[in-house]
């Protein structure tokens, strides 16, 4: 049976504990926590820490991780007052990131997860942008989801890379867990 490295965010942990659409769970939690191996928990807070325990006793490592902004994103976005928009699972986490990246948002927008953005929308946004001096800011998912719309150029697409606060265990982990699965695959295949 398939393992599998979850992660979860620590400001929400699993949320309401459903499943999407009605919450952030993609999979049944008592299934995918029985094929967990390990789990990754982003950012500082304690939401987590239930799952992060269970895993924990059974053996698992628990990896930390934090999302850091792009310097470049930070650095067209600072001393601007900025209109953020957002179509991901978690808006609020996207805009809690720039504002604790020091990033004036003066105005947030919410749209559903995996939203489209159509061209009425943005020029929408652009107008109320242009209308009160703001700059526009979204995510990297949202700004490829703008495909063809004209104007995206005025956008900024705020990058984060995802560094963890031990790499060299996670990468032992992984490269262990690989090693396994190659071995199995052989192993199955001299067997035939």
């Amino acid at each position: 049976m398939p393992r599998s490295l979850s992660i979860t965010i620590s400001e929400r942990g699993i949320g309401n504990g459903y499943v999407f659409p009605a919450g952030p769970l993609r999979a049944p939690l008592a299934p995918q926590l029985a094929l967990t191996d390990a789990l990754v928990v982003i950012g500082d807070g304690a939401a987590s820490r239930g799952i992060a325990a269970e895993i924990a006793a059974k053996g698992g490592p628990v990896f930390s991780a934090h999302l850091e902004p792009d310097a470049a994103s930070l650095a067209e976005l600072r001393g601007k007052r900025v209109l953020a928009f957002a179509g991901i699972g978690d808006p609020a986490r996207f805009f809690r990131t720039l504002n604790a990246s020091g990033v004036d948002v003066a105005r947030a927008r919410t749209f559903a997860d995996h939203h489209r953005f159509s061209q009425r929308e943005l020029n929408a946004l652009l107008a109320d942008a242009r209308a009160d001096g703001l700059t526009l800011a979204t995510t990297e998912k949202d700004f490829a989801r703008l495909g063809g719309v004209t104007e995206a150029r005025d956008i900024v697409a705020f990058k984060v890379t995802l560094r963890f606060a031990d790499d060299q265990n996670l990468r032992k982990f992984l490269a262990r867990r690989l090693f396994k699965a190659r071995e199995k695959k052989f192993r199955s295949v001299n067997d035939v």
